[in-house]
């Protein structure tokens, strides 16, 4: 990838190994997720981060060095079930609920599963298996009352969307367990699972996680509502943060005299200038240094 970056013309190739740090998409979200839970740098324990995306679920553990760095304690694993999969399970129950109905083309069972998808949605909305949901795909007019779509919209029971997150909820408390067991092994121990990513917005993971771990004495922490939604830059922002926090020397140099440097663009006739109102890719990651190459 250093290499890459040279031959895009990124970096110098004599400073490419001073100006182009690599870290892992686990650390830098551990690294976003510590700058929201400021508190937790000064955890020793086990902390894990569980980034539940739309395609995967990646787990990463780590604790804390007396160095302020961080080591893995358990080798990353990779789940295959993202929050695409809980809609692969909801748009399989409406081809067989509605197949002999009105509404029963791919074309209307695909407008249904988005519609159940979207934000706002009854996935992004459930949180309870004890109460029904209703999932709004269609107009006034889109009726079959034989198969209970009226106005555009039908009803699903909590107990059936828990049927969908269920295959996830469990795979994803098998995959943690396996890293705590893991991180045993390792004369370590996991105290405090992190979610991030999309799929960790949903309450109904989230209480399914914290009931199963807050029994034995593991936190489960969140972003809030705020965080969350910033949480799709991530790995970029932690991975500012992980270059921050290893090359300052104290806390005050991270807030007050470190920064990404951008030369704003004065004539615009004059072509370095131009080029020069861009921050180059990698920039951001060696914010430090100056801006030439």
């Amino acid at each position: 990838m250093r290499e890459a970056a040279v031959a895009a013309g990124l970096v110098n190739q004599f400073l490419a190994a001073e100006r182009i740090t690599f870290v892992t998409e686990g650390e830098a979200n551990l690294h976003f997720c510590l700058d929201k839970n400021p508190d937790l740098r000064k955890e020793r324990d086990g902390l894990l981060v569980v980034d539940c995306g739309g395609g995967t679920i990646d787990l990463s553990a780590y604790s804390q060095t007396e160095e302020g760095t961080f080591r893995e304690i358990a080798s990353p694993s990779c789940l295959l079930q993202g929050s695409i999969f809980v809609t692969s399970r909801a748009r399989d129950h409406f081809k067989g609920r509605f197949k002999d109905s009105d509404f029963g083309s791919d074309d209307d069972i695909e407008t249904m599963a988005k519609a159940f998808d979207k934000p706002g949605g009854v996935k992004c909305m459930f949180s309870s298996p004890s109460v029904p949901y209703y999932v709004k795909f269609g107009g006034l007019r889109d009726t079959d009352q034989n198969f209970g779509i009226s106005g555009g919209k039908f009803r699903v029971e909590g107990a059936q969307v828990a049927k969908f997150f269920e295959p996830a909820a469990q795979d994803i408390i098998g995959g943690i367990k396996d890293q705590c067991d893991k991180a045993n092994k390792n004369s370590s121990s996991i105290k405090f699972i992190l979610l991030a990513g999309g799929f960790g917005r949903s309450n109904y993971l989230w209480t399914k996680l914290n009931d199963y771990f807050g029994a034995r004495g593991i936190v489960v922490l969140r972003l809030d509502s705020a965080q969350l939604i910033a949480s799709n830059k991530a790995v970029p922002d932690g991975a500012v943060s992980y270059y921050l926090m290893r090359n300052a020397h104290d806390s005050t140099s991270v807030l007050g005299e470190t920064g990404i440097k951008k030369r704003e663009r004065t004539d615009t006739e004059d072509e370095r200038a131009s080029l020069e109102s861009c921050l180059p890719p990698f920039y951001t990651i060696q914010p430090t240094h100056d801006i030439r190459f």
